[in-house]
């Protein structure tokens, strides 16, 4: 995940998928329907904890 987007763009997305689904993002968009309308629930995460998280998930996806 992390190689295939903007590291911004999946920040935001981890913090607020729904808004980010609601304003029309075309990467959502694809993603909702791909899933079979299955929504990313908002955790409601703190900046550093979406920091923290993105961290493990891009050291879990080296040597991969």
């Amino acid at each position: 995940m992390t190689t295939r987007r903007d590291h911004c763009w999946v920040a935001r997305y981890v913090a607020e998928p729904d808004r980010v689904l609601a304003d029309g993002d075309p990467i959502a968009a694809e993603l909702f329907a791909r899933y079979q309308n299955v929504r990313m629930p908002n955790l409601r995460l703190a900046q550093e904890e979406v920091a923290v998280l993105l961290s493990y998930i891009e050291k879990q996806g080296h040597g991969r």
